[in-house]
C-alpha cells in the first residue's frame, strides 16, 4: 500500500509542477496580456483536473457526427496542427476554452458540447495530451495508447459538465 500512496504523491507533486510551469509561460506570453500574474494565481489556486472519462449523452447523429470528426483525417491534422502552432508561437499551449472556440477549425454548427465530447475522444484515442494543466493542451505526433472503456465515450446516461 505504500508504494501505490507513494507514486499518487509523486504523481500529484509532478501534476504540481506541470501546471505551475505551464502558468508561468503563458503569464510570461507576450501574445496573452489578458494572463496577468495575478490570474495565473487565481488559475493556479482553482485548476482542477478535468474528467475525460466522463460519459456523454448523444443521439444517434450527434454520436455519428462526433465520430465522422475525430475520424476525418483532414480535419484531425488541422485541428492538431492549430494546437501544434499556438504552441509554438506562445511557447505554452491553449487552454481547453480557447480550442473549443477557435471557430476557423471546427466544422460548421459544431455545438460547444459536441466540441467538448470530440476532444475527450481525440485526448481518448491518444492525439491530445497536456488536458490536466492549464495552458498544457499539446498534439501528439503519434497516437497514445490510453485504456478508456468504450461505455465511456457517447454513452446512453451522463453529466453533461466538463470542467474547462
Amino acid at each position: 500500500m505504500a508504494d501505490r500512496s507513494s507514486a499518487h504523491v509523486e504523481f500529484r507533486q509532478r501534476l504540481a509542477r506541470q501546471i505551475h510551469a505551464s502558468v508561468r509561460a503563458a503569464v510570461e506570453c507576450a501574445l496573452c496580456p489578458e494572463i496577468t500574474p495575478e490570474r495565473g494565481i487565481e488559475i493556479i489556486l482553482t485548476s482542477s483536473v478535468t474528467d475525460l472519462s466522463r460519459t456523454y449523452k448523444l443521439t444517434h447523429a450527434a454520436r455519428e457526427r462526433v465520430d465522422a470528426t475525430v475520424t476525418d483525417e483532414a480535419w484531425r491534422g488541422a485541428a492538431l496542427g492549430w494546437i501544434t502552432a499556438f504552441r509554438a508561437e506562445h511557447s505554452h499551449g491553449p487552454t481547453w476554452s480557447k480550442f473549443l472556440h477557435a471557430e476557423t477549425i471546427w466544422p460548421a454548427e459544431t455545438s460547444v458540447y459536441l466540441r467538448r465530447v470530440v476532444m475527450a475522444k481525440l485526448y481518448q484515442r491518444g492525439y491530445l495530451d497536456g488536458t490536466k494543466t492549464p495552458f498544457g493542451l499539446t498534439a501528439c505526433e503519434q497516437p497514445l495508447s490510453r485504456s478508456v472503456p468504450a461505455q465511456h465515450i457517447g454513452a446512453a446516461h451522463a453529466s453533461r459538465s466538463i470542467t474547462t
